[in-house]
């Protein structure tokens, strides 16, 4: 009984991830985007580690918006050059639930997490809040049980 509450020592996570963004710009309209992504956790003791998240999603289209294609033409070479510099502050916070399936699996059925970003405008140079949501669902793989 006791070795069903045992926490390894290391933790890899693989799963989906759908994440709601909310720009907070009158240019780009909230939206949706799916995907992938993984963790890697080192488990200091039964109640406290440190995690390495690593994702990508992708919307697709922006409410029905394709951003446009352009093409140059061999004949008649256009070029263009965009420079800026911007830093920022981003925070995660959240939870969800790991059901252990074996010694070394669990499932997670739900993973929420609050995702904040702050950045400011490369046109005003103000600074607004972006306040977004991350679910997450997938299989972790528990290693190295102390």
């Amino acid at each position: 009984m006791a070795s069903a509450t045992d926490v390894g020592r290391f933790e890899t996570f693989l799963g989906y991830n759908f994440v709601r963004f909310n720009p907070n710009s009158d240019f780009i309209p909230s939206f949706n985007a799916h995907g992938g992504g993984g963790q890697f956790v080192y488990n200091f003791n039964d109640w406290i580690g440190g995690v390495f998240d690593l994702g990508a999603v992708n919307s697709g289209t922006l409410n029905g918006f394709i951003p446009p294609v352009f093409t140059a033409n061999p004949n008649n070479p256009v070029s263009a050059r965009l420079q800026a510099s911007n830093t920022g502050f981003a925070m995660m916070a959240g939870g969800g639930l790991d059901i252990r399936l074996s010694k070394h699996v669990a499932v997670r059925p739900v993973g929420a997490d609050y995702y904040l970003t702050r950045v400011s405008s490369l046109l005003t140079g103000g600074t607004t809040n972006r306040n977004n949501f991350r679910y997450s669902a997938g299989i972790n793989f528990l290693f190295g049980a102390r």
